[in-house]
């Protein structure tokens, strides 16, 4: 069933500020950690050591990015458009994500939303050494040019956050959403 639209509403009142959204986003991290070990302990306990079956260290990496990166963004998007239009970590803090009217989100809204939110993330992932260092400006230089646009995306973000009316950040603006107290 679609959402049905609504009229605009004064949503900046309600709209979650950033210590918030941060802790919940935090609470949710803990929740993915704990399941992504659970899934690499059943990857482990099926197939075997993932450093043996993945010899090559592009393979291995790739386990890992694929391992953290599809979990959490399939967590973030079936949750965000669930009925309860959030995360556990969401819950528990009494925000939920909506649209600009104040309505429920798609799945493929919310799949936008989660893949440009983790975006910073899966470039510092990347840059960290994927399998060696991205984009070196310098042999003095230990801190490859791909974790500096990782760096400057994240601020980008929280700027957004902190200018926008409705404290919409970069994935707010790209999805057509924003999050709301409950």
């Amino acid at each position: 069933m679609a959402p049905q639209a609504h009229a605009p509403t004064n949503a900046a009142r309600s709209a979650a500020g950033f210590p918030r959204r941060m802790l919940a986003f935090v609470l949710d991290g803990v929740l993915i950690a704990f399941a992504t070990a659970a899934l690499y302990a059943a990857f482990q306990a099926l197939v075997g050591a993932p450093v043996e079956v993945f010899p090559e260290a592009w393979q291995w990496k790739s386990f890992l990015f694929a391992l953290a990166i599809v979990p959490s963004a399939i967590y973030f998007a079936l949750c965000e458009s669930s009925r309860a239009q959030a995360t556990p970590g969401k819950r528990a803090l009494h925000v939920r994500v909506v649209d600009v009217y104040g309505a429920r989100i798609s799945t493929g809204r919310a799949l936008l939303r989660t893949l440009v939110k983790l975006l910073p993330w899966a470039l510092a992932y990347v840059a960290s050494g994927f399998p060696g260092p991205v984009l070196v400006a310098s042999a003095s230089m230990h801190h490859p040019r791909l974790l500096f646009v990782a760096y400057g995306l994240s601020a980008l973000y929280l700027a957004a956050a902190m200018m926008t009316l409705r404290k919409q950040s970069v994935h707010d603006l790209a999805a057509g959403t924003y999050v709301a107290l409950t």
